[in-house]
C-alpha cells in the first residue's frame, strides 16, 4: 500500500533487529544509573512512538524510522525487565519456581497479540492495529515510571562479566535462537509443501508451539530447583535438536511432536537461562548479564533465518532442519560442560 517492494520489506525488519541488538549493553549500562524502571518506561514510550510512527506512515522512509524507535525501545526495554522478572523487591534472587511463572508473561503475550491483531484488522485498518499497540505500550510506561525505584547499586564496570560460564550460555542462547529463526522461517514452507498442510493445519501447528512454550516456563522453574539451572538448559536444546530431527523427515504426524518439542524446549530454556545468569554475575551488573546474553537472540536468529537459506537452496528444505538439529547438538555439549562447575 505504501509501495514497499520485497527488499524494502527486509530493510524495515533489519533496522529493527539491528537498533534493538546495538542498544541492549548501552541501555543495560545506563540502567545501573537511573534504575530499570526508568528503562523499561522509557523503552516501551519509544515502542509506542514508533507504532504511531507507523499508524501515520506515508512512505516505506517513514516505517523504516518506525521499526527504528521499535528496535531502540525493545533494546532498551528488554534486559532491565529481565532484572525485575528474576529479582525480589530487595534485589536478590527470586526462587525459580517464581521466574518460571512470570516468565509466562511473554508467550502469552505473543500469542493474545496475534489474535487481537487479526480481530482489529478485520475491524477496522491496519492504522487501528499500530495505535491500540501503542496505547497498550504507554499504559505499561506509565504503570513503570510510577512504580517505586527497586534497591540497585550502581553497576561495577571494572569485574569482568565474560566468564567462561558466561560464554558458555551466551553460545547456548545464540543455539536456540539459530534454531528459532530456520524453524519460523521454514516450517510453514516444509508443512505445506513437503507435508501437504493446510493454512489453517499451519496455524494450528504454531498454536502448539506456543502453547508448549507457556506450558514449559512454570515447569522449567521447579525443574532448576531440582537439577540445576544449566542441567534444564541442557535438556531444552537436546529437545531442539530431536524437534530438527523429525522435522528433516518430514513426516506429517512427527511434524505434530516435533512442534510440541520445540515450543517446550523453547519454554524451558528461557528461565533457565536467565537464572542462570542471574546467579553467575555480580548483583550490580545483572542487568548488563542478561544484556549480553540476550544479545545472541538476535544474532542467533539472524543467522538462523539466513542461513538456513543458503543450506535450504544448496542441500533441499529438509536439510535445514537437520542443520539446525546439530547445531543445537553443539550448544548443549557447550552447556553441559559448564553444568559441571554450576555452583548455583
Amino acid at each position: 500500500m505504501l509501495g514497499a517492494d520485497l527488499i524494502m520489506v527486509g530493510v524495515i525488519y533489519a533496522v529493527a533487529t539491528f537498533t534493538t541488538l546495538v542498544s541492549r549493553i548501552p541501555a543495560a549500562r545506563l540502567a545501573g544509573r537511573v534504575g530499570e524502571e526508568v528503562m523499561i518506561g522509557s523503552g516501551l514510550v519509544l515502542t509506542a512512538t514508533g507504532m504511531i510512527t507507523y499508524a501515520l506512515a506515508t512512505s516505506p522512509l517513514v516505517l523504516i524510522l518506525g521499526s527504528f524507535l521499535r528496535g531502540l525501545g525493545f533494546g532498551i526495554f528488554h534486559p532491565s525487565a529481565l532484572t525485575l522478572s528474576v529479582e525480589t523487591e530487595e534485589g536478590e534472587v527470586s526462587q525459580p519456581k517464581t521466574v518460571g511463572y512470570v516468565l509466562t508473561a511473554p508467550p502469552i503475550g505473543m500469542t493474545i497479540g496475534p489474535l487481537v491483531g487479526v480481530a482489529l484488522i478485520s475491524a477496522g485498518s491496519y492504522k487501528l492495529l499500530f495505535i491500540t499497540g501503542a496505547v497498550v505500550s504507554l499504559l505499561g510506561a506509565l504503570q513503570m515510571l510510577t512504580r517505586k525505584k527497586s534497591n540497585n547499586t550502581t553497576q561495577s564496570p571494572q569485574k569482568p562479566i565474560l566468564s567462561r560460564r558466561m560464554a558458555y550460555i551466551m553460545f547456548g542462547r545464540f543455539v536456540l535462537s539459530f534454531s528459532a529463526g530456520a524453524f519460523l522461517a521454514f516450517l510453514p514452507l516444509l508443512a505445506v509443501e513437503h507435508m501437504k498442510f493446510s493454512e489453517w493445519e499451519v496455524g494450528l501447528l504454531f498454536m502448539l508451539t506456543g502453547a508448549a512454550n507457556v506450558a514449559g516456563r512454570p515447569l522449567s522453574g521447579h525443574m532448576i530447583g531440582k537439577m540445576g539451572a544449566a542441567r534444564v538448559a541442557v535438556l531444552s536444546l537436546a529437545m531442539m535438536s530431536v524437534s530438527g530431527a523429525l522435522l528433516s523427515i518430514a513426516n506429517p504426524a512427527l511434524a505434530w511432536v516435533a512442534a510440541a518439542l520445540y515450543g517446550l524446549a523453547q519454554g524451558l530454556f528461557i528461565p533457565s537461562s536467565v537464572f542462570y545468569v542471574a546467579n553467575i554475575v555480580p548483583a550490580e551488573q545483572r542487568t548488563m548479564g542478561l544484556a549480553y546474553m540476550t544479545s545472541m537472540v538476535d544474532v542467533g536468529s539472524t543467522a538462523g533465518s539466513f542461513g538456513s537459506g543458503i543450506v535450504s537452496d544448496t542441500f533441499g528444505l529438509s536439510s535445514v532442519f537437520m542443520v539446525a538439529s546439530l547445531v543445537s547438538v553443539s550448544g548443549a555439549g557447550a552447556l553441559l560442560v559448564s553444568s559441571r562447575r554450576e555452583t548455583a
